[in-house]
């Protein structure tokens, strides 16, 4: 247990991917206009838990499909130093898999079609991106094509606390959420792994596009996450964010090693992204004040 504890602390650090999983969860209910309040606690802790792990099988399933590389490049993790073994991993990945099946179908058989469903797909996706949709060596030697083939789940995940209300039929503004959500995402994907002095074996997009083509695929994700802010109706605000993303990528062209600074403004992005349907209503509240 000790180990596990570690190995949480270490790759799922609970405040992070709590952060990261609220903010989801709480702009979904936002943007499908469902209140936040006691009686609907429930509903909120139902998916908040589905996407908390959601993404904590992902970190695991990432864990095993990178142990070769990172006993090269990043040793110092819990499985390369012996922490625990791939198979204890494993073990998990397949504990939570099979809980997550049975959780789909407990929401279509006591909640509704559209969360259930929804959930199936988001495990269903998990499982043939862990499998890299079996077509491993054609994926991982395209590395544009297999981020979005795991970026495009952020779709379904920020749709699925919302469709836990039966009565949430707001499917345009769920999709332009998921959309803005994706595209700051698949953003900060990109910008988090800029150190040009990473190892080789990693395949950072650094190293296999070079600065331009990077630059042209965090333009590219920039007016994803654009044209879902424009849909959602919050442009100016979420726009300006990820601007400030677009403009501090310059500094790879010139100061290559400020890669941090460009790393930290994208993950500020991602933040006012996640959050966008509280602070929506914080700035509707200021404004009727």
């Amino acid at each position: 247990m000790k180990n596990w504890l570690t190995f949480i602390k270490e790759r799922i650090p609970v405040v992070v991917y709590a952060l990261l999983v609220g903010g989801i969860t709480s702009s979904s209910f936002v943007f499908g206009n469902i209140k936040i309040n006691i009686e609907e606690a429930p509903l909120f802790i139902i998916g908040f838990f589905g996407l908390f792990l959601c993404f904590a099988i992902l970190r695991m399933m990432d864990e095993v499909k990178d142990f070769e590389k990172d006993k090269v490049a990043h040793p110092d993790r819990p499985l390369p130093r012996g922490l625990l073994k791939v198979e204890q991993v494993l073990g998990m990945i397949k504990f939570i898999y099979i809980f997550m099946i049975l959780q789909s179908i407990a929401l279509l058989i006591f909640k509704n079609i559209e969360s259930g469903l929804c959930y199936l797909l988001i495990t269903a996706w998990l499982g043939l991106m862990y499998k890299e949709f079996f077509i491993p060596k054609w994926l991982n030697e395209r590395p544009l094509i297999y981020a979005i083939s795991h970026q495009i789940l952020m779709l379904a995940v920020a749709a699925f606390p919302a469709l836990l209300y039966n009565q949430s039929n707001n499917y345009g503004t769920i999709l332009a959420l998921g959309t803005t959500i994706l595209g700051s995402f698949f953003t900060y994907e990109v910008c988090r792994k800029l150190d040009p002095k990473a190892d080789p074996i990693l395949g950072t997009y650094l190293v296999t596009y070079g600065p331009f083509n990077t630059f042209t695929i965090v333009i590219g994700t920039s007016v994803v996450a654009w044209f879902g802010a424009l849909q959602l109706g919050y442009f100016p605000l979420l726009a300006s964010f990820q601007l400030l993303c677009v403009a501090s990528f310059l500094l790879i062209f010139f100061k290559p090693e400020k890669y941090k600074i460009v790393e930290g403004i994208a993950t500020l992005s991602l933040l006012i992204h996640l959050w966008c349907g509280p602070i929506s209503l914080f700035i509707s509240f200021k404004g009727g004040s």
